[in-house]
This record gives structure tokens, sequence and C-alpha cells, in this order.
């Protein structure tokens, strides 16, 4: 998945298979990149966010179709509650809804002043699937590009913060995959190898204690679960 910053103002809907936008709660203020498209859609949005005024609330989605556009309406909730972790929590639940509709190309805008590593960590484990056990992989349908959407400011420090966003987001999902295998397959032994694995070419050491070095530790209990 390819994911970029685009400066706002020179941002068009046209052209996208989706849009993924923020309203706030109360007010019903939409976010930047959603008053783009409200222009460009002839009002749609803001006809839909009237009639559905409750739908606001935090994590409350709408979706509809207008000019060959999905558009993904996300209550953001309170403007003054709005917080890293729930601005990661909405950028997961759009992309997951955009997934859910076969999108491959999308424009993602929460509200002003959004963190874009926590968009980009959102939009990274949002899209995560466990899929080793899948005896089809009809369920993935993979979205190719992403253009979050900020203010010039935002994209000059973009980089930085979608590197972080991304180191963070691998991890994350090496550990999911981890616990996410049967016991059967990820053994103690298979752990081991697994963590080697991730601490080659690094500065880090690890140290892997065997069945004897475990029993010297007088680690029964341990022992006892991992045969």
């Amino acid at each position: 998945m390819k994911i970029e910053v685009k400066n706002l103002k020179e941002t068009s809907i046209l052209g996208t298979e989706a849009v993924i936008l923020g309203v706030e709660q109360e007010s019903a203020h939409l976010s930047p990149l959603a008053q783009i498209a409200n222009k460009e859609l002839g009002g749609k949005i803001d006809a839909i966010v009237k009639k559905q005024a409750w739908r606001t609330e935090f994590g409350k989605i709408t979706v509809f179709n207008a000019d060959s556009v999905l558009v993904i309406l996300i209550g953001i909730g309170k403007k003054n509650e709005m917080s890293t972790d729930k601005c990661r929590a909405l950028a997961a639940t759009g992309i997951r809804e955009a997934i859910k509709n076969r999108v491959k190309d999308v424009s993602l805008s929460l509200c002003e002043n959004e963190s874009i590593q926590a968009i980009t960590e959102g939009i990274l484990l949002g899209s995560y699937k466990f899929l080793s056990y899948k005896s089809k992989n009809d369920e993935l349908h993979p979205i190719e590009k992403v253009v979050i959407t900020a203010s010039e400011e935002k994209v000059e420090s973009s980089l930085a913060e979608m590197g972080i966003a991304k180191i963070i987001s691998q991890n994350v999902i090496i550990a999911r995959n981890m616990v996410n295998h049967p016991s059967n397959h990820m053994t103690p032994s298979m752990f081991a190898a697994e963590a080697c694995r991730l601490v080659e070419n690094t500065n880090l050491k690890i140290s892997v204690l065997g069945e004897k070095d475990i029993e010297k530790l007088g680690m029964q209990a341990f022992l006892a679960v991992a045969k």
C-alpha cells in the first residue's frame, strides 16, 4: 500500500474511488477535505449530515455513493475530546470500511490538526488481516493507495511522522502474526528463532535459554506450559 500526504489546497476528490471524511459532533463541522468534497458534490454531504446528525457521534459511519465517488463519513465526536488514540482508531475504522467496499484508491481527512503519525498507524493496522491458514484469499481486497490531506505545514513534517508510524506498525503486525499462530506452530523454539531473526543486522543482543537453563532457574511453571 502506498501512503502519501498531499497539500489540501491542491486536492480534489474527482477521480478518486473513495473518500473518508470526518464530521464533528454537535456542530456537524466538516473536515477540511469534506468541505472540498461537499462543494464538488453539490452540497450532498451537508444534506446527508443534516438528515443523520446523530451519526456524528464518535465512530458512527454513514456510507453513500455520489457522482461515482464512495463517500465514507465518520463521526469524530466532540472536537475538544479528540486525541491521538481516537485519531488512530477512526483512521482504522475508515480504512476497514473502504476495504469492505473493495476500493483501491482512497483520500482521507478526519479533522483539522490531525496527527499524520496516528492516521498512518490507523491505516496500516486497520488494513491488517491474518490469512496464513485461509484456503482461499477471497477476503483479500488490498487498498493500493491512500492520500492523507493536510495543511502545507503538515506536509513538510509528514515524512518523519510517517516513517515512525511505519516502523511501529510493522512491528505491531509482527507481534500480531506471532500471537495469531496456533501454539502447535508457534512453539517456544519457533518463537525464539523468530526473535533471533528480528535482531539480525542490529546492535541488539539476545539470549535464548534452553530447557536445562530454565530448570536451573527454577522456572517450573514456565516449563510445564511450554511442553
